[in-house]
């Protein structure tokens, strides 16, 4: 009987744990793709800006662009081409995507060009520049971290090296020192 209920007990802690485990998972996985598109969406949007201006139309410059570029990025471009093949207007099928932490004002103001009649290379081309910024800045913020985020790795490594050459040899030739006055 006591076996059951610690069994019954150490499932009942495993159980949540494991599933804790597996959204911390899938939420890191997540995470990790937000900032891959993150990181592609200033070359992307340059991209778009420019098949634009060389006029293809908004359609076929969606599907060129989720031919041409890479992952996780034309992947979403496939969704919106998804909804576009569908039926539903370019307003409607960019609107999918507002909620998108990456691609959410972009898509905004494309379905806003879209219902409009705004220019819409011109959008891209400012959204480029901003991403672009946004990147830049994130990359000197975790510069100015790397002086804090190493003192911890370096204590680690340099503090025992420093008592075993610096300390620990005085501290034996102070104990020899007594042992032969003794």
């Amino acid at each position: 009987m006591g076996q059951s209920v610690g069994a019954v007990v150490a499932g009942c802690a495993v159980v949540p744990a494991a599933i804790a485990l597996l959204r911390w998972l899938e939420g890191a996985e997540e995470r990790r793709k937000i900032q891959v598109q993150a990181t592609q969406l200033p070359a992307c949007l340059e991209l778009f800006a420019a098949a634009l201006d060389a006029g293809l139309p908004l359609r076929a410059t969606v599907r060129h662009l989720a031919a041409l570029v890479p992952e996780p990025s034309a992947e979403l471009l496939r969704g919106v081409l998804g909804h576009l093949d569908l039926g539903r207007s370019d307003s409607q099928a960019w609107l999918e995507l507002r909620e998108h932490p990456v691609w959410g004002q972009v898509a905004r103001d494309l379905a806003r060009c879209a219902s409009s009649g705004a220019g819409v290379a011109e959008t891209l081309a400012v959204h480029a520049q901003e991403a672009r910024a946004t990147a830049r800045a994130r990359r000197e913020m975790a510069a100015h971290t790397v002086g804090v985020r190493s003192v911890l790795p370096l204590s680690c490594c340099f503090l025992p090296a420093f008592i075993l050459v610096g300390v620990v040899p005085i501290i034996a030739g102070t104990i020899g020192s007594f042992a032969l006055l003794g």
